[in-house]
C-alpha cells in the first residue's frame, strides 16, 4: 500500500484510528473546524476504499482479492458508524444549554453535599421539546434539595435519558431514604410538573440504602 494513501498504515485496519479523531473533533468549541476536519477525514476514508477496492481488482490471488474486499467493507461500515455518532454528539453540542444548566445545578447542591453526583446524558438531549426542557431543572433542584437536606448520602448519580417514547430524569444517591411524609412534602411540585405533562414521578428506595427518584415524561 502506498504510503500517500491517507490515514493509511500497514497492519491496521483503515477505519481504526477513525472514532478517537472524531472524539477529539467534537470535544471542541469551533464548529466550522469540526465541520472542515470531518469532511477531511471521511474524503480519507473514501480514497482508502477505493484504493482497496481496485487493488481487489488487480489481485490475481482470489484469497487476498477477497481479504481487501473484506477490508472495504468493514472500513465502510465502521466509517458509517462514526459518522452516526459523531453527528449525535454534533446535535448534543448544537444545543448544549440544557445539558449545561444541569452541571451547574449539580455542581450547586454538590457545596451542600458531602460530594459532587456524576452526571449522566443519554439519548439526543437537544431534541427535548421546549415543554418539557423547561420543567426539567426546576425538578432536578428539588431532587437535589431533599437528598441535601434529608439523605445523608455519601454518593449520587443524576442521569437525563431521552428515547423515542420518553424524557427520563433519574436521582439516585446512597442515603438513609427519604419518609413518605418527606418525600410528598418535598416532590409535591416535581410530581405536579410531571401530571400535567403527562408523566409520573416514582421515588422509592434502593437496596441495601438509598432512594431512586425517576421523573418520566411522554414525548407524545
Amino acid at each position: 500500500m502506498s504510503d500517500e494513501l491517507p490515514g493509511y498504515r500497514p497492519g491496521r485496519h483503515v477505519a481504526d484510528d477513525f472514532g478517537s479523531v472524531v472524539a477529539d473533533l467534537v470535544g471542541t468549541a469551533d464548529r466550522e473546524r469540526i465541520a472542515r476536519d470531518l469532511h477531511y477525514l471521511v474524503v480519507a476514508r473514501l480514497d482508502a476504499t477505493r484504493v482497496l477496492v481496485e487493488r481487489s481488482r488487480e489481485e490475481s490471488d482470489p484469497a487476498a482479492a477477497a481479504g481487501l474486499l473484506d477490508e472495504a467493507v468493514r472500513t465502510i461500515e465502521q466509517t458509517k458508524d462514526d459518522i452516526r455518532e459523531a453527528v449525535f454528539e454534533w446535535r448534543q453540542s448544537d444545543d448544549s444549554s440544557l445539558a449545561a444548566e444541569i452541571r451547574e445545578v449539580v455542581e450547586t447542591y454538590a457545596s451542600l453535599m458531602k460530594f459532587a453526583p456524576a452526571v449522566d446524558f443519554v439519548g439526543p438531549i437537544g431534541q427535548i421539546p421546549e415543554r418539557i426542557a423547561d420543567n426539567i431543572v426546576p425538578v432536578l433542584r428539588e431532587a437535589l434539595s431533599n437528598i441535601a437536606r434529608h439523605a445523608a448520602a455519601d454518593a449520587g448519580e443524576v442521569a437525563l435519558r431521552v428515547t423515542d417514547e420518553e424524557v427520563v430524569l433519574t436521582v439516585e444517591d446512597d442515603g438513609v431514604g427519604l419518609s413518605t411524609r418527606t418525600s410528598e412534602n418535598g416532590l409535591r411540585h416535581a410530581r405536579r410538573r410531571a401530571e400535567t405533562l403527562g408523566g409520573s414521578l416514582e421515588v422509592h428506595q434502593r437496596h441495601p440504602r438509598g432512594t431512586t427518584f425517576a421523573w418520566r415524561v411522554p414525548l407524545r
